[in-house]
């Protein structure tokens, strides 16, 4: 397990350390805390990530009835 801190996280996830700080405070990104140092797990935060991903263009692609075509 690696941790790092929010200046390396926002690096390693290309995320300004600005957008770290509102996801902790959200409570969106996963981090621990031991007291008022936060660091992150750099495989938890990836697979985070992965989890949080979209399917891209598909999902703005509208499905057209075939029969208005």
């Amino acid at each position: 397990m690696s941790l790092l801190d929010m200046r390396e996280i926002g690096r390693e996830i290309k995320v300004s350390p600005h957008t770290i700080r509102v996801w902790v405070r959200l409570g969106y990104i996963p981090h621990v805390r031991a007291g008022r140092q936060v660091r992150f797990d750099v495989d938890e935060v990836k697979a985070w990530l992965k989890r949080r991903a979209c399917s891209g263009r598909d999902r703005l692609t509208p499905k057209l009835d075939p029969a208005t075509r």
